[in-house]
């Protein structure tokens, strides 16, 4: 996991942004997805966890999430499963 102050490049944002592919177990791949807080256009989701990674467009920022999925989280993650599997 990284931490704050790790010089470190952020994940590239994709013009398209959500990866279709996803784990056997249906859980999605590392991509860039909406983000749940809502504090950002993009969060990085890294296959197992929302990353500390947002951003808006064309800059990646650090910004960690609270430790936890809270409800509307939760909820978020149940659409993008359902949107990646078409």
């Amino acid at each position: 996991m990284l931490r704050e102050g790790e010089d470190v490049d952020a994940p590239a944002v994709p013009a398209d942004a959500v990866s279709g592919a996803r784990y056997a177990t249906g859980v999605p791949h590392a991509a860039w997805a909406h983000d749940p807080t809502g504090r950002y256009w993009w969060r990085y989701w890294d296959g197992g966890s929302w990353s500390a990674w947002g951003s808006n467009g064309d800059e990646q920022v650090w910004d960690p999430v609270a430790s936890g999925p809270d409800e509307a989280e939760q909820r978020h993650l149940g659409y993008l499963r359902a949107y990646l599997e078409g």
